[in-house]
């Protein structure tokens, strides 16, 4: 369809790749996570493994009912910090090949300073990050910022997920 075509064409004007099909989920709403691990498990890529160091990285930045795994919900009230913390640890796994950062707007977080801290860190890495900021007018000025910084943005984490199997 046109829509894949256009996300398609998004993701491959990053230059980043994937060199393989395991994904790790950031995300501040459980939902939106497992909306996304599904879909990457229907498209047969596989939700990365965390290693040991990430795991204690994330227990030690996130609050203790965190979901202690992937997708990584660092559960709705926590501050961009510790959403940010979570990324940094799951691209420096070397057992994860790329990460779809998920945000639910919260009236405790501001969705355009942590999609600022967002496209800071994946310009620094290697691998590809590919963002969903889901509330349409809340999160707009947000969605304006990855597209000046040409990260890939998606509505749902379902279409985020897709646009990962074209890398």
């Amino acid at each position: 369809a046109l829509d894949q075509l256009f996300a398609a064409a998004h993701v491959f004007g990053t230059g980043k790749r994937l060199t393989g099909e395991r994904i790790a989920i950031v995300t501040n709403g459980g939902g939106p996570g497992v909306l996304a691990a599904d879909r990457i498990s229907e498209l047969g890529m596989n939700l990365a493994q965390l290693s040991e160091a990430t795991r204690t990285t994330l227990e030690g930045a996130l609050p203790d009912n965190w979901s202690h795994g992937n997708p990584v919900d660092v559960i709705g009230d926590t501050p961009g910090r510790g959403y940010c913390i979570a990324l940094e640890a799951c691209l420096a796994d070397p057992g994860v090949d790329g990460v779809l950062a998920i945000l639910a707007p919260l009236a405790t977080v501001d969705p355009t300073a942590v999609a600022q801290r967002v496209i800071d860190i994946a310009k620094k890495s290697a691998k590809p990050v590919l963002a969903c900021w889901m509330g349409a007018t809340r999160v707009a000025e947000a969605q304006t910022l990855f597209a000046e910084a040409r990260m890939p943005h998606f509505d749902t984490p379902e279409d985020a997920v897709e646009a990962f199997s074209f890398l």
